[in-house]
This record gives structure tokens, C-alpha cells and sequence, in this order.
């Protein structure tokens, strides 16, 4: 068992052992861009429900499983 974790945390699966090594970077623009697609998403997922709600009757969507 202990190989097997050696394995992922080490030369394996996860890395370190590899010809590459993967650095993360980290810009304005990157993180402004994340930012905006998760709002933006946010919102349509938000707005599509309450515009159909919106629409209903109070008392059918009380009564409405």
C-alpha cells in the first residue's frame, strides 16, 4: 500500500517523475475572464427559472409539486 501511495504522491501518477514540470500562470486578464463566464453563468441559471416562475399563477405554483 505504501508503494501505491509513493506512486501517486511521487514518480507516478500525479507527477515529479515526468520529462515536464507544469507551472500555473496567473494573470489579470485570466482571473477578470473566470470571473465575468462565472457570473454570467450564474445569472442565466438564475433568470431562466424566475422568468418561467414569473410567469405562473401564484396559486398553481403553490400547488405545483
Amino acid at each position: 500500500m505504501a508503494n501505491v501511495v509513493a506512486w501517486v504522491l511521487g514518480s507516478g501518477f500525479l507527477g515529479g517523475g515526468g520529462g515536464f514540470a507544469i507551472t500555473p500562470l496567473l494573470t489579470p486578464t485570466l482571473v477578470l475572464g473566470a470571473l465575468v463566464f462565472g457570473v454570467g453563468i450564474s445569472v442565466i441559471f438564475a433568470l431562466y427559472p424566475a422568468g418561467c416562475a414569473s410567469k405562473l399563477k401564484p396559486v398553481d405554483a403553490l400547488r405545483h409539486e
